[in-house]
């Protein structure tokens, strides 16, 4: 199983949505790099359950960023701050403009 990164982040914006050990194991997982082992150890259960937890709960945060689009738009803010600062206004205003739209 490759660890998509981005499930890290949607931990952190949507975590307090899953039960808290789904959100520990998510952490242990793709925050601490720590294999589904090592947290099996960690927390005695089996490799399957972490597994299925890790899949399951990351399901769930991409359900989440579908339908509130949190990261999204916190990372179109970003670029449109990251224009503003290179002096590219035009571009950060319809960067804005676009979030302003998707709502």
């Amino acid at each position: 199983m490759q660890k998509d990164l981005t499930v890290g982040v949607l931990n952190e914006i949507y975590g307090k949505f899953l039960t808290a050990r789904q959100s520990e194991i998510v952490s242990q997982y793709f925050d601490f790099d720590l294999s589904l082992q090592e947290i099996s150890e960690n927390l005695g259960i089996s490799r399957q359950a972490v597994l299925d937890t890790v899949k399951k709960s990351s399901e769930q945060l991409y359900r989440f960023e579908k339908e509130l689009e949190v990261f999204a738009t916190r990372s179109s803010v970003e670029k449109a701050i990251e224009f503003l600062e290179n002096g590219d206004d035009a571009s950060a205003m319809r960067t804005l403009k676009n979030i302003i739209d998707k709502e």
